[in-house]
């Protein structure tokens, strides 16, 4: 299935989503193109085969200032006081053809069942997904990722105690930017159809890195505390690029630097607050914890946070259940 060409407008990097369009990007604030994919996410789809349509949007709404950051506590080294006095400059490295990562992403939602007039209504929530990806950089596009290759090691989910089957697991793709859309080919070279198309777009939001850091870090060294907002469309990359998302806070704050010369890491603080669709229910996420990044290039090396899972009530004598969500993810090169 060849997917429309049509160009899409460049999106303003926070807001309200209608639907959650995972996008393709490099080191910069430019994005080519965006898709849109199924409002049940990513695990409804592999229960599906709900056509996935392709459309473009632009956020609207801007992001909520002021909000008070949790604290995280480490027993980590910190940065030395000359660190701290000069700041830490960030350097982003664009990626280059034959690079390869592996990334690992976990994902878990524990939420009891919801209550409808004191009576438990539905089943509750217990949602476990395990993802291996081997991705090798196989073109550019001036300094952006444009194709990969993605070989899934490992795509395992797990509802309620019932494994459910992943047409992912063990299979080969190739993801390239064409015509200002994402495509998707099989290994063998044979253009994937829908909904399995859909789902593997949506494991990628942005082509170069798990977690996109790199396009939204300042030109200049970071201080000990600074703020730094991603666009609202990186929380795909902690949720799945699949269905309707809303952002209320996504700040990562410079917490310290551990290590020296090409082992430094910049650690932040993660605050992330946002409303999404998981396993066909929309979930308000509370989710706090820590990101490091490469100093020497701005890659995210790993994601791990964790908080509050609610679900928001669809009816006026429905009760809001209260679980919980922990969600990881890491990256290693080889």
């Amino acid at each position: 299935m060849t997917l429309s060409s049509t160009p899409c407008p460049a999106p303003t990097g926070h807001g309200r989503r209608s639907r959650a369009e995972p996008l393709a990007a490099g080191p910069t604030l430019a994005r080519r193109a965006r898709r849109r994919s199924p409002s049940r996410g990513v695990v409804a789809a592999i229960l599906s085969v709900t056509a996935v349509t392709v459309a473009c949007h632009r956020s609207t709404a801007s992001s909520s200032e002021g909000r008070a950051a949790a604290s995280v506590g480490s027993s980590a080294p910190t940065a030395s006081a000359s660190t701290a006095a000069k700041g830490t400059r960030i350097t982003v490295v664009p990626e280059r053809v034959g690079v390869v990562r592996i990334d690992r992403i976990a994902r878990e939602y524990r939420v009891p069942p919801t209550l409808a007039d004191g009576k438990p209504a539905g089943s509750g929530l217990d949602l476990r997904e395990r993802l291996e990806q081997r991705i090798e950089v196989r073109e550019m596009a001036a300094t952006r990722v444009s194709a990969v290759a993605i070989e899934y090691r490992r795509a395992e989910v797990e509802r309620n105690g019932k494994a459910i089957a992943d047409r992912r697991h063990g299979q080969r793709f190739e993801l390239a930017m064409r015509d200002g859309m994402l495509q998707v080919r099989s290994g063998e070279g044979a253009l994937v159809a829908e909904p399995l198309a859909g789902v593997v777009t949506a494991d990628h939001v942005f082509l170069d890195a798990a977690f996109p850091l790199a396009p939204f870090l300042p030109d200049a060294p970071l201080d000990v505390g600074r703020e730094i907002e991603p666009s609202h469309d990186a929380v795909l990359a902690l949720v799945g690029g699949a269905g309707d998302f809303d952002v209320k806070t996504l700040e990562l704050t410079l917490l310290r630097v551990e290590g020296a010369g090409a082992a430094a890491q910049a650690v932040f603080r993660v605050d992330a607050r946002f409303r999404a669709t998981i396993a066909e229910r929309p979930i308000d996420l509370e989710l706090d914890g820590l990101a490091r990044t490469e100093v020497a290039t701005a890659r995210v090396r790993s994601v791990e946070v964790a908080g509050p899972a609610t679900t928001v009530a669809r009816e006026p004598a429905e009760a809001p259940a209260r679980g919980t969500a922990k969600i990881s993810v890491t990256t290693d090169y080889e």
